[in-house]
């Protein structure tokens, strides 16, 4: 959600870099902040889904 916002408004980070990478045709750039957030994406849910399990380990 955040950056989705920070796609249509923000000047700066990780949103605003893949649309400026975009219109601007920067294309390994517009990956490069694609693959950024995907990667920690993949680290906050792996740490969420290991916090639950601890937390909530009589599931």
């Amino acid at each position: 959600m955040l950056v989705a916002a920070e796609m249509i408004g923000a000047k700066a980070g990780l949103g605003y870099l893949i649309i400026s990478s975009q219109h601007s045709f920067q294309i390994p750039n517009m990956y490069a902040g694609i693959l950024t957030i995907s990667i920690i994406g993949l680290i906050v849910n792996a740490s969420l889904v290991q916090l639950e399990k601890h937390l909530l380990h009589w599931k």
